[in-house]
């Protein structure tokens, strides 16, 4: 029989580990769309705004024209998928599909950050209480936002 400190801890890592399967969704369908697809890699490119910030020289096109895909694949990996606001943006702004409310998964995300981050507790140092009924409200809200986005995915919103 677990002890209370086991479930604890059970449950902390049950919850994490739902959001690190989100992120990982939402990672590894990004990439492959955008590595996988020449236009949605340009509107990548030319959306999102790391790119916006690099300048070069004209003499330099071939050399960056080489380079563009080891800097697109590093800019893609670097991405922090649990950051919904900027996964929100990013499919929107390459994929063209509407992309659902955050609202929801964002607390969750913030407690998964109190919980990996603070040891379980808040910034105001209060424990964070996760429990059965937690792990199971997380794991829906998140399927939800998730089965939408596979639905837009699955509509091909993209403007050729």
């Amino acid at each position: 029989m677990p002890t209370d400190e086991l479930t604890t801890i059970l449950n902390r890592q049950t919850f994490v580990g739902v959001i690190g399967a989100m992120e990982t969704f939402f990672s590894d369908a990004f990439i492959n769309l955008v590595l996988d697809n020449k236009f949605n890699f340009r509107m990548f490119v030319q959306t999102h705004p790391e790119f916006s910030k690099r300048k070069f020289e004209l003499k330099e096109i071939f050399e960056k024209h080489q380079e563009l895909s080891d800097i697109v694949k590093k800019v893609l990996l670097d991405t922090i998928y649990h950051n919904l606001g900027t996964v929100k943006q990013m499919y929107q702004d390459t994929l063209y599909i509407k992309f659902p409310d955050i609202s929801k998964c964002m607390k969750h995300v913030k407690t998964r950050h109190d919980l990996v981050h603070r040891n379980g507790k808040t910034k105001d140092g209060d424990a964070v209480v996760v429990d059965r009924e937690s792990i199971i409200k997380a794991s829906d809200d998140i399927i939800e936002m998730v089965e939408l986005v596979m639905k837009e995915l699955e509509n091909d919103n993209i403007p050729f």
